[in-house]
């Protein structure tokens, strides 16, 4: 279990930019092996660093980590329910709910926030009080997204339940496969940018970021992905001499 920590040492200090202590990182990693699991999306770019294979100093991560990648929120909560990775980046709600199930995991590090767009194909919506009586598509029931979606229409004064009409995808996938039977749709990057390019009728009518900031009066972004992991007391005592030097 030691090595398998420092495995995830190394790893991490990949993940979140690296510094001068790489020849001890690697000499602490040796050769472990852990398993990696992401959602696909933006919460997966933190990964490409990582896995790059002509990473200055070699650090073998090919031989160490099995990476895991999932498009479908349930199938990687499932996954992570029977405790099949030992590090994951998941949607905040996802973390939440594991930690709920007493799954094992605990939060490390928010890695990204704030990239929620309204894209509309209806010229007329210029802000959220102008969703009355429409018609949103959002991925996922009870996601990051759709909690934000109805926090914001309720400050605006609209009743979520029965001001308008909030439909669900199971994913990006499936909103950009079906994108002509909807006007308003709640999409995360980089979708926002794919269906914009393929989809002329479409453009960003809100940035939900600036929103939440609005009604919050906070610059905090929104915490929509997570690091988490398991026995984060472990990971801390080997973690922390390494920060230290960088």
């Amino acid at each position: 279990m030691k090595r398998l920590w420092k495995g995830g040492v190394l790893f991490l200090i990949l993940l979140l930019g690296g510094c001068n202590a790489w020849d001890k990182a690697y000499e602490q990693a040796g050769s472990a092996s852990f398993t990696v699991a992401s959602i696909t999306g933006p919460a997966a770019l933190g990964f490409v660093k990582a896995m790059e294979p002509s990473i200055d100093p070699q650090v073998r991560l090919g031989d160490t980590v099995q990476y895991s990648f999932e498009e479908d929120e349930e199938a990687i909560y499932a996954q992570l329910l029977e405790g099949k990775a030992d590090m994951a980046v998941v949607p905040t709600e996802i973390a939440a709910k594991l930690y709920h199930e007493g799954a094992g995991y605990q939060l490390a590090a928010v890695n990204t926030g704030g990239y929620l767009y309204l894209l509309s194909a209806d010229e007329s919506i210029s802000a959220v009080s102008d969703l009355r009586g429409k018609t949103v598509t959002i991925v996922g029931e009870k996601s990051a997204a759709d909690v934000v979606t109805r926090e914001l229409l309720m400050q605006a004064g609209i009743d979520p339940d029965n001001d308008l009409t909030l439909t669900y995808a199971a994913s990006a996938e499936t909103v950009m496969e079906n994108v002509k039977n909807t006007d308003l749709i709640v999409l995360a990057e980089p979708w926002v940018t794919d269906l914009l390019d393929e989809n002329s009728d479409f453009s960003i009518a809100l940035d939900i970021q600036e929103e939440w900031t609005r009604i919050n009066e906070d610059e905090m972004p929104l915490p929509l992905n997570c690091l988490i992991v398991t026995q984060l007391s472990h990971l801390k005592n080997l973690f922390n001499p390494l920060i230290y030097q960088c």
